[in-house]
């Protein structure tokens, strides 16, 4: 299965990149590099990672706290939220 990013939830990838970016591009490389490994673990083995509600999984980016949130779908594996851990719990169940 592919995965696919909710327009959101690419926005959210884009803007971490670039702050960390602003910190080291070193840092902004490693990050967006741990997210492409996070996105193909998840395609290799979508339904590892533990539910949350609605049938939404998550799945932590390693050397950062981010995780991606995402649903199984028929044909795709639908990313909805590149979320930082701490950040408010469910703002993107409204993107399902």
């Amino acid at each position: 299965m592919r995965a696919i990013l909710h327009h959101e939830a690419d926005e959210e990838f884009h803007s971490a990149i670039k702050r960390y970016l602003a910190e080291s591009q070193e840092l902004g490389i490693r990050f967006y590099r741990e997210v492409l490994a996070t996105l193909a673990r998840i395609e290799s083995h979508p339904r590892v990672w533990p539910r949350l509600r609605g049938g939404v999984r998550k799945c932590f980016v390693n050397d950062s706290p981010c995780k991606l949130l995402y649903a199984i779908q028929s044909e795709r594996i639908f990313v909805v939220a590149v979320m930082h851990a701490r950040r408010k719990p469910g703002y993107w169940a409204e993107r399902l």
